[in-house]
């Protein structure tokens, strides 16, 4: 599987797709309606004010999860590859963590690490 087909979606395309994929607050203020009186259902002011906020924190959720996991090309997903794991490392991962983690020939590792400009001691 190519890079392509494994990320399909980059940049502009994603934050679209992304914002496209939120729930419409129509519905999730009708499902808010119904869970509080199934028999006799009202969308008011609650139900619309919490459908707007769910929409909202769905959406910002989403473009959080592009922002860290979907890559524009093979170099950028090492990137974020690197960063997740020295993110779930406490903000600090060896040479041989990352090697182990992610994969990677020592060589690509160094050249990934100094186009990112981090410092050596990673």
């Amino acid at each position: 599987m190519n890079f392509d087909q494994q990320f399909p979606f980059s940049g502009f395309e994603s934050t679209l797709s992304a914002s496209l994929k939120t729930p419409d607050q129509a519905h999730l203020s009708l499902i808010y309606a119904c869970s509080k009186n199934h028999l006799e259902p009202v969308i008011d002011k609650d139900a619309a004010k919490w459908a707007c906020e769910f929409a909202e924190w769905t959406c910002s959720q989403m473009l959080l999860m592009i922002e860290r996991y979907v890559a524009e090309n093979a170099f950028h997903a090492i990137w974020l590859r690197i960063e997740d794991v020295i993110r779930n490392n406490g903000g600090r991962a060896s040479q041989s963590l990352l090697i182990n983690k992610l994969k990677l020939s020592s060589k690509q590792l160094m050249e990934a690490i100094e186009a990112m400009g981090i410092p050596k001691k990673v």
